[in-house]
C-alpha cells in the first residue's frame, strides 16, 4: 500500500512538471532564419482578410501593392479575440484538469484494488463456510 501511494504521489508530480514545461515551452517564440520567413501582405475587406505570401524579399514594396493582386487567395478569420481575464480562467481550468484527470484515474484504481481485496475476501469466507458444511453433512 506505501508503495502505492508513493507511486501515486510520483505519477502526480511528474505529471504537473510535464504540464508546465509545454505551458512554458508553448510561450516561446521560434527563432527563424532569413530564408525560412515568408512574408504575408493582407488587406480586410469587410468580414474577409485577403492575403498573398509576397514572391520577392523586399518588404518595402509590400504596402504599395493593389488589393487586387490580393484576391488570389481569401482567407476568412475571426476576429474576436478572448480577453486577459477570459485567457487566464480558461488557463486554470486546464491547469486543474491536468491535475485532477490523472489524480482521479489514480484513486479511482486505488478504489478498485479495495473493492477486489474485499470481493476475494467475502469470496474466500463463503468458500469457509461452505467447506465446514461440507465436512459436517459427510461426518453425519
Amino acid at each position: 500500500m506505501k508503495f502505492k501511494l508513493n507511486f501515486l504521489a510520483a505519477c502526480l508530480a511528474a505529471w504537473g512538471l510535464l504540464a508546465c514545461a509545454s505551458a512554458s515551452a508553448a510561450s516561446v517564440e521560434p527563432v527563424l532564419d532569413a530564408e525560412q520567413v515568408q512574408h504575408l501582405s493582407c488587406v480586410k475587406q469587410g468580414e474577409r482578410l485577403l492575403c498573398e505570401v509576397e514572391k520577392t524579399s523586399d518588404r518595402a514594396s509590400a504596402p504599395n501593392q493593389a488589393p487586387e493582386s490580393l484576391k488570389s487567395s481569401t482567407v476568412t478569420i475571426n476576429l474576436q479575440m478572448l480577453t486577459p481575464q477570459e485567457q487566464e480562467s480558461l488557463a486554470n481550468i486546464l491547469l486543474w484538469l491536468t491535475y485532477l484527470i490523472p489524480s482521479g484515474a489514480c484513486v479511482g484504481i486505488l478504489l478498485y484494488d479495495k473493492y477486489c481485496l474485499h470481493r476475494t475476501t467475502a469470496l474466500n469466507q463463503k468458500i469457509e463456510v461452505l467447506e465446514k458444511l461440507w465436512k459436517q453433512t459427510t461426518q453425519n
